[in-house]
């Protein structure tokens, strides 16, 4: 695995401050002015950036960038002197609202970070940490993160689904959180982008769920299978769900508590049995979970997720359905989209409707078919 390391930085206003700026690029980055942000020259930079610091808020020319460089991993510096109010409105659409659960932010108030997260839904590990308003030492430990981000994971020669996802949630989980749940074996730019296929995708039928449930008085109750460090509980923050997340790996789940304390994670034991009540839920979904199990997990695991949800409510699936097992040491266990449906009718006797389904791909892997499949099930009358 090479993981190439060329984040482009933008000092704008900033840069004179940035000590011997006109030589960094020999350290694997470059720090660009404000005149360097006409559209050719920054566009060039970013086509192969593996990341984008964004030192001078206030300057950079964000109406240049194009759907690909939102694929760029951004970490955002907060200005210091504004409002929450001004920010928000400043930064609202032409940045906060196209940023992921992969962008990072420096903000140095505390009180202000918390406003912006009841607002945007963030994770608290979405906040890099600064112990300084020294640019060059903000800079420096910016770079040291996303660096140190793209470490080795050993892999077992013969994969088996529980103890090599407990020992990547372990290895990975705190130190780089993007490769412990997407692609282990490519950068942070990649996993982003991979990222922003799925939400575009499942973030629709979530809201469609979300805005039938507006017209309810009731809460509903959401559960996520595989939820790994929090990235999707992030679109569940709303006075009237309650959303839990669960994982076989406690190493994700630590994490997870920490990036949203106010969630619930919890444990899955290794029985893969889940410990809720028949009918507890009225969305369960898991994204890019099951192909990572054999036939026999796969129909436990969808067999639980069938039986805690409530007559009437929504099981979505996102998952990889063409692909190619080409080793003992490779992690997916591909099947169609028709037998993993005709699988499904058959766990629940047939008892869910289909209502939504959609193919996907991701950029640059061609042997890869993904698909979200959206189901209802369906409400039977028990037997007195």
């Amino acid at each position: 695995m090479t993981l190439v390391f060329n984040p482009v930085v933008y000092g704008g206003f900033l840069t004179t401050k940035i000590n011997n700026y006109e030589t960094t690029k020999i350290n694997n980055y470059e720090v660009l002015s404000d005149w360097d942000s006409r559209p050719s020259k920054l566009i060039t930079k970013l086509d192969s950036a593996s990341g984008l610091v964004i030192l001078d808020a206030l300057s950079f020319p964000y109406e240049i960038l194009n759907e690909s460089h939102w694929e760029i991993p951004i970490v955002f510096n907060i200005p210091e002197q504004l409002t929450f109010d001004y920010l928000v409105q400043l930064f609202d659409a032409p940045v906060f609202q196209k940023l992921t659960f992969f962008d990072r932010f420096v903000c140095l108030d505390d009180h202000l970070w918390k406003k912006l997260v009841n607002l945007y839904g963030w994770s608290q590990s979405q906040r890099h940490i600064a112990t300084s308003n020294d640019i060059n030492e903000l800079l420096s430990s910016v770079l040291h993160q996303l660096n140190s981000e793209d470490q080795s994971f050993s892999e077992n020669l013969e994969y088996q689904a529980i103890p090599y996802w407990q020992q990547r949630g372990e290895q990975l989980a705190s130190t780089s959180p993007h490769r412990a749940i997407c692609s282990v074996h490519h950068d942070l730019r990649f996993n982003k982008s991979m990222h922003r296929v799925q939400e575009a995708v499942l973030k629709p039928q979530i809201q469609s769920i979300l805005d039938h449930q507006a017209e309810s008085e009731r809460t509903y109750q959401v559960l996520e299978l595989g939820c790994g460090i929090g990235r999707w509980a992030m679109n569940f923050k709303h006075p009237s769900v309650r959303y839990i997340g669960i994982d076989i790996s406690e190493g994700m789940i630590k994490k997870a508590q920490r990036n949203f304390p106010h969630d619930q994670f919890h444990m899955l034991t290794d029985s893969l049995i889940f410990s809720y009540l028949d009918e507890s839920f009225d969305i369960t979904f898991t994204v890019t979970v099951l192909h990572h199990n054999p036939i026999e997990s796969k129909r436990l695991l969808i067999s639980e997720l069938f039986r805690v949800t409530k007559a009437g409510g929504k099981l979505l699936f996102l998952e990889d359905f063409v692909a190619t097992r080409e080793s003992k040491s490779s992690t997916v266990f591909p099947m169609s989209i028709l037998d993993f449906v005709e699988m499904v009718q058959d766990i629940t006797a047939g008892q869910v409707v289909l209502e939504h389904m959609e193919t996907l791909r991701y950029k640059h892997v061609e042997q890869v078919r993904s698909a979200i499949i959206a189901l209802s099930k369906i409400a039977i009358p028990k037997r007195q």
